[in-house]
C-alpha cells in the first residue's frame, strides 16, 4: 500500500520491520523483498563480538563496554556533512550510522537528531531556481536518478569519470 512518509502512520503497530515477502510488480512478476532491518540483522549475525574484535584490533572488553554505554545512553546525535560524509565509502558509512541512530531511538528525539521545521525562508539553492534543461545536464543523473544528481549535486566518481572520458560540460570561454 502506498504511504506518504510526510504524514504519521495510521497504525504504526502494524508495520513489519523484520520481514521477507514477495511483492507483485505492475506486470504481475513476483519480486522478492526484505526489510532493511531483516537484511541488517542477517549481516550483523556474521559479526559476533570475537569477529568484531579481530577486524578492529580492539579488545573484546572495550567493545562490550562501548555496547553497554550505547545501550544505556539517553540519545545519540551525529552530523555527517563533513567527516564521514567525505570518505570514499561515505554512503554506506552514513547508512550504518543512521541505522544505529534509529535502532537506539535517537531519530527526531530531544538529545538526538531532531528534524525541526525550519522557519519559512526561500532556499538559495532550490532546484526550482535552475533554468529549464539545466538539471538534465547533471553528471550521473542517468545512473543515479534518485541520488545526488537529482538534486543538482555531483559525486566524485561521476566527476572523475566525466573528466577522464572528456564528457565534462565546458564552462566559460
Amino acid at each position: 500500500m502506498p504511504y506518504n512518509t510526510r504524514r504519521a502512520l495510521p497504525d504504526a503497530a502494524s508495520v513489519r520491520l523484520d520481514a521477507r515477502l514477495t511483492l507483485r510488480a505492475t506486470d504481475g512478476r513476483g519480486l522478492e523483498a526484505a526489510t532493511a532491518f531483516t537484511l541488517l540483522s542477517e549481516r550483523a549475525s556474521d559479526y559476533p563480538l570475537s569477529r568484531v574484535a579481530e577486524l578492529t584490533w580492539l579488545d573484546q572488553q572495550g567493545i562490550a563496554a562501548f555496547y553497554v554505554l550505547l545501550e544505556q545512553a539517553p540519545r545519540l546525535a551525529y552530523y555527517t556533512w563533513t567527516g564521514v560524509g567525505q570518505l570514499t565509502n561515505a554512503t554506506m558509512t552514513e547508512r550504518v550510522i543512521a541505522s544505529l541512530s534509529a535502532l537506539v531511538g535517537s531519530c527526531d528525539r530531544e538529545g538526538g537528531n531532531i528534524w525541526t521545521v525550519p522557519p519559512p525562508t526561500p532556499a538559495i539553492n532550490a532546484i526550482s531556481l535552475l533554468p529549464p534543461g539545466q538539471l538534465e545536464k547533471a553528471l550521473g543523473l542517468e545512473e543515479l536518478p534518485l541520488g545526488p544528481p537529482a538534486r543538482g549535486w555531483i559525486t566524485a566518481r561521476d566527476f572523475v569519470a566525466a573528466v577522464i572520458e572528456n564528457r565534462a560540460i565546458r564552462c566559460g570561454r
